[in-house]
């Protein structure tokens, strides 16, 4: 979901304009998406007896959401600012 947010990202400003607002809602979906991933990590950190990779898992996950709520504020954003 997050790879694909980076798909849509490339393509806004250049799809069909009637189509505009599905890829905004690509974007919240794919949101959804990596939000609902990143629930289901964490709660089966606990289960990660390594502290170490634990913390790993933690850190990757938490920048994947951060940077997939930023993207996809972008893209919303672009399209709404498209119409």
């Amino acid at each position: 979901a997050a790879q694909a947010l980076e798909v849509c990202r490339s393509i806004v400003g250049r799809s069909n304009p009637n189509a505009a607002s599905d890829l905004g809602v690509a974007a919240l979906n794919l949101l959804a998406c990596v939000r609902g991933a990143w629930l289901n990590v964490l709660i089966n950190l606990s289960g990660v007896r390594d502290e170490n990779e634990r913390e790993r898992f933690r850190a990757e996950g938490e920048r994947i959401e951060s940077s997939a709520a930023r993207l996809a504020d972008e893209i919303y954003q672009s399209v709404k600012n498209s119409l």
